[in-house]
């Protein structure tokens, strides 16, 4: 990047435009906001390696390397905890995937967590950052898994039916939503976050504790958009009626 002494990257973008190779030398992926909304982390190569930068949201100032990845190894941000202790990133091997906890304060990278995939992991906190959901491919097809943090050994799959992918928490917990396939969306409503808060399965570390133990009722939609109706008390009613104590029921809406 070509900047002068003392340049941050928004005197150098209100310098002028950047020409393409300076922009490729500069490129960012996978942004992921801080929780205050003040800082980014992201991965970039700008000093060779696929690694874990951080920058003020504003451009002011400079990127601070947070990760160094041995070699072969790209990281890639997912998650920044609530508490702004902690970032959750993937480390990416050839075709292997494996989470890692990363020390905020201390730019400490813990030792893989257990959780391996082949797809990519998206592992992303609860708003109250006491729970990580994340997809993985280890049963052998991709599934939901919602898991304690700090972790305790107890695993919770979500998606059963259907692959999975991608979560997102609303912003209240009480719902999460994923992809069960192309074109399709699904949510699981707050019975089994609330099973899980009340009653956490104890089993040792690599275990999964099922999901129909915590009642998960799952609403599945055509259209992304309407996550909004998925979650209405009307279809939050429909989805206990369905509910057991010891199966979890998918309801399909067109």
């Amino acid at each position: 990047m070509e900047l002068v002494d003392g340049e941050s990257l928004a005197d150098r973008i209100a310098r002028g435009p950047l020409a393409v190779e300076e922009a490729l030398r500069i490129a960012i992926q996978m942004p992921v906001w801080s929780p205050d909304g003040s800082r980014i982390v992201f991965q970039s190569d700008r000093e060779s390696d696929l690694a874990v930068f951080s920058h003020a949201a504003d451009g002011s100032g400079t990127a601070i390397r947070v990760t160094k990845p041995d070699a072969g190894v790209a990281h890639e941000p997912t998650s920044w905890s609530p508490d702004g202790a902690s970032l959750l990133v993937e480390g990416v091997k050839s075709a292997e995937r494996s989470l890692s906890r990363v020390s905020v304060g201390d730019r400490r990278i813990e030792p893989p967590t257990g959780i391996h995939s082949t797809n990519p992991i998206n592992a992303t906190f609860s708003p109250d950052g006491r729970w990580v959901a994340y997809g993985s491919n280890e049963p052998g097809t991709d599934a939901i898994f919602v898991e304690p943090f700090p972790q305790t050994g107890a695993k919770y799959q979500i998606s059963r039916s259907d692959i999975g992918h991608h979560p997102v928490w609303s912003r209240d917990g009480g719902r999460l939503f994923y992809i069960p396939g192309p074109g399709r969306f699904a949510s699981v409503g707050s019975s089994p976050l609330r099973a899980f808060r009340s009653a956490p399965c104890r089993q040792r570390r690599g275990a999964s504790c099922s999901a129909t133990r915590s009642r998960t009722t799952a609403t599945t939609t055509s259209d992304p958009t309407d996550a909004r109706s998925a979650s209405s008390p009307k279809a939050r009613r429909r989805s206990r009626g369905r509910c057991n104590s010891t199966s979890s029921s998918t309801g399909q809406k067109s």
